[in-house]
Parts: C-alpha cells; structure tokens; sequence
C-alpha cells in the first residue's frame, strides 16, 4: 500500500481496488468485508506503522477530533514496537499524499466555497479514484477530483435564449427526433441516461440535472467515459447504465431545425412522386437518398 502510493501516486480508490482484487494476497482482518478508500486514507496516514508512538495526533476538544498538522505531533523517542514501514518511508508517503491533495484542492475549494455562500454543509458520501460524490441540503451530486473548470451558467447565453421563443410545435419535433436518435443509440443495451452538455473554457461540461452529475472533458469520448464513472459512483454499483450526451448550443439548435425542415420537406416530396405512380428507384434517383431513406421518410419499411 505504501510502495503504491510512494513510487506510483496511485490514489486511494486506485488501490483499494488492487488490493480487493487479490484477497488472498491481500487478506483482511475478521469482521472486515471490504478494501474500501476510508480504510486505506486512514492506514496510509497512521504513523504507528512506522514503530512508533504518537500523541496529540487528534484534537477532540478543540478541533471535533480532526488530525493536527504533523509538525504538532510528539513522537516517542525510540519505537514502541516492531516496524512495518521505515519512518523515512512513512514521511516520504506522507509528503506524496500531501502533494497528492494539493493537486486536487482547487476543485475541492470551488465546490465548498460555492455551498458556504449558499449556506450548506458540504459532506462527502464516498469516493473513487477520480470523483467525489458530494452531499448538501439533502441532495447528492458527483463531481470530478482536481481542478475545476468555471461554473456552468444556471441562465444559458445570450446566444441560446432564443431557443425559449421558438414554437413549441418545434420543441415537440426536437422531443421527437431526440428520442428516435435515443432509440437507435441505446439499441439492446438498454436505456440510456442522457446529460445536456455545453462547450465551455475548451471543455465539453454536463449540467447538474436530475441525475446529479457535473463533469468535463476535452472530448465527447472523454466526457462520457467520465460521465459513466461519476453515475457508477452515484448510483453505488460497479458499472452504470448507458450514457448519451445531449450538446446545447445555438448553433446545434439551428442545425437540428434544418434537419427537420429537410426531413418535412423529403416526406413531401416522396408522397407526391408516390401517388403519381413512381417506383421507389425512380424516387430515391430523383430525392437523391437511398431507397431505404425514401421509404423511411414516407413510414414504410423497406419492402
């Protein structure tokens, strides 16, 4: 666990994971079920492996029980039992965590200063590797470890409020069409989970919608896989269930109408030629789409 965390950085959840995956390698005390991240944070940082005896590690009147800064620590002059872990060993550990966290901070004080503004206490749930999921006046939300990207706008820009004066015969079609693209994208595998998505700071990032997750990428690719994780963590099981990404934006907007007005207009055109008699080569020559797609268009099935 140490050598893991000194000469890999491996993170918590990376080696609980290692070390759930050869239990008989790895064993666990009686009465323990799991490797699970609270237990390695808490070994890693336990000076005791390293044969000595400390005091005033914990300030349970003052500080809620919480660990003081090492530099507080009393140590034992000579060690009080066997050591598993060289004392240089455990400090070196210590500072690769330290560093380890320092990383990942930033993230950490965005999401905290944000709920202190509002009032909240923030909490953590549980955690992985590479996300936390986050408790605040009663309502959970995944986001990613490390540095943050700026905060989602909750008002869209300037530029995307005109999808709120469209008609909404057109936010029927988009229903529409959105869930015949759903269908062809979940295929067998089950239904998906979609999370709107905006491009921000050169970043593709999820709103924080009914499924509580907020997260990023530099790729659609990226963000759904990140996407994938953070649901697993949420939902508390290994894997999580299909994920599609729903883009927002103006231009996105603009691109979808023509689409449906192509589709309108390719409906059309293959009803008139229809009922004048066309055959259904002479129609997708002429509409310049395949037979399969005129058919498609007009609702018939191939055949």
């Amino acid at each position: 666990m140490f050598r893991l965390r000194r000469d890999n950085q491996r993170g918590d959840g990376e080696i609980a994971r290692l070390l759930a995956a050869g239990l008989d390698r790895h064993p666990l005390a009686d009465g323990q079920v799991l490797w699970n991240v609270r237990r390695i944070r808490k070994m890693l940082a336990l000076p005791k492996y390293s044969g000595y005896q400390v005091f005033n590690r914990c300030a349970a009147r003052t500080n809620h029980g919480r660990i003081k800064p090492i530099a507080d620590w009393v140590w034992s002059r000579e060690q009080a039992h066997p050591a598993i872990v060289l004392l240089e060993e455990w400090h070196e550990t210590q500072l690769v965590t330290a560093q380890m966290r320092e990383r990942q901070a930033p993230g950490w004080d965005r999401v905290n200063a944000a709920a202190a503004q509002r009032g909240m206490q923030l909490t953590t749930v549980r955690e992985s590797d590479a996300h936390v999921l986050y408790e605040a006046a009663g309502r959970q939300f995944v986001l990613p470890r490390g540095e943050l990207p700026a905060a989602v706008p909750t008002r869209s820009p300037r530029s995307w409020r005109r999808a709120r004066d469209r008609p909404r015969t057109h936010a029927r079609t988009h229903a529409r069409t959105h869930a015949r693209t759903h269908g062809r994208t979940c295929g067998r595998r089950g239904r998906a989970i979609v999370l709107p998505a905006v491009r921000l700071e050169g970043r593709w990032i999820t709103r924080a919608g009914a499924h509580g997750v907020v997260v990023h990428g530099r790729t659609l690719r990226e963000l759904q896989a990140s996407a994938r994780q953070a649901l697993a963590l949420r939902l508390g099981t290994p894997t999580a269930p299909p994920v599609q990404v729903h883009l927002q934006s103006a231009e996105l907007d603009t691109l979808v109408e023509a689409r449906l007005r192509y589709d309108t207009a390719l409906r059309h055109a293959v009803q008139a030629l229809r009922a004048d008699g066309s055959s259904w080569s002479d129609i997708a020559q002429a509409c310049h789409v395949r037979i399969a797609d005129a058919q498609t268009a007009l609702g018939q099935g191939p055949g």
